[in-house]
C-alpha cells in the first residue's frame, strides 16, 4: 500500500516536470500510388507513383503525444487539475507547430486524442472529419468523430457513427465507447467485457482511454473491468 501511495504522489508531480526528449528527428517519407504486379526481380510490388510526402518523425513527433500519455494517467489516477493543465499544455503544443509538421494520419490522431482530453469539441471536429476523409474504413476514427458529435449535442450523427460500427466486424470496444457517451453505460460495459473476454488487445489501455471517461467513476461493473487483475 505504501509503494502504491509513493507511486500515486510521484505521478502526481508529473505535470510540473520539465522532460527532455533525446533522440533522432527523423524525416519521414510517405510514398503513394497504385501496385498491380510484382517485380519480376524480386517480390516486391511495383509502384506507380502518384504522390510523395516528406514529415518529420521520430523524436521530432514525441512530445504532444507523451504529454497526451502523462494527461491521461493523471486523470484516471485522481489528479484531474494536473490532467487538465497537461492537456491544455500538449493541445497547446500542436497549435503551435507548423501545419505540415501535424498533417500525418498518426500525428492528427493524437491530435484529435488530445483535444479530446482537453475538452476542446469544437476544435477536434474538423481533424476527425479530416481522418475519416483520409481513412474512410478506419473504425477508430469513426469512434473519435461519433463522441465529439455527442459532446457537441449532435445525437443524430453519433448514433449514425455507431450503426455504421455495429456493421463491421472487431469494433465492440468502440461500439463500448459511443454507447457510454450516449448515455447507455450497462450496454458499453456489456461489449467491453465481452472484448476483454476475448482478450481484445485495447484493454491494455482501457484503463486510461478518454473516450471512457463517461463510465468512470460511478460505474461500479467498469471499475471492477479496469481493475488490475493477478
Amino acid at each position: 500500500m505504501a509503494e502504491t501511495k509513493d507511486m500515486l504522489d510521484l505521478l502526481g508531480r508529473v505535470a510540473a516536470t520539465r522532460l527532455l526528449v533525446v533522440g533522432d528527428a527523423m524525416l519521414d517519407h510517405y510514398v503513394f500510388g497504385d501496385a498491380a504486379r510484382l517485380s519480376p526481380e524480386a517480390p516486391v510490388p511495383v509502384v506507380r507513383v502518384e504522390r510523395d510526402v516528406l514529415r518529420p518523425g521520430g523524436a521530432a513527433n514525441t512530445p504532444g503525444a507523451l504529454m497526451t500519455t502523462a494527461a491521461a494517467e493523471l486523470a484516471v489516477h485522481g489528479h484531474a487539475s494536473a490532467a487538465a493543465d497537461l492537456y491544455s499544455r500538449a493541445a497547446a503544443w500542436y497549435d503551435e507547430q507548423p501545419a505540415d509538421r501535424v498533417a500525418s494520419v498518426a500525428q492528427r490522431n493524437w491530435r484529435t486524442f488530445t483535444l479530446i482530453g482537453a475538452e476542446r469539441w469544437q476544435d477536434a471536429k474538423p481533424v476527425c472529419e479530416s481522418l475519416l476523409e483520409d481513412a474512410p474504413d478506419e473504425g477508430w476514427f469513426h469512434t473519435m468523430d461519433g463522441y465529439v458529435a455527442a459532446r457537441l449535442g449532435d445525437q443524430e450523427r453519433a448514433r449514425s457513427q455507431l450503426r455504421w460500427l455495429e456493421g463491421q466486424e472487431d469494433t465492440r470496444s468502440y461500439q463500448g465507447t459511443l454507447h457510454a457517451v450516449l448515455g447507455d453505460k450497462a450496454r458499453a460495459v456489456e461489449l467491453l467485457t465481452q472484448d476483454f473476454a476475448e482478450g481484445a488487445y485495447a484493454t491494455l489501455w482501457w484503463h486510461r482511454d478518454v473516450l471512457l471517461i463517461p463510465l468512470v467513476g460511478d460505474d461500479p461493473a467498469y471499475a471492477e473491468l479496469v481493475r488490475p487483475k493477478g
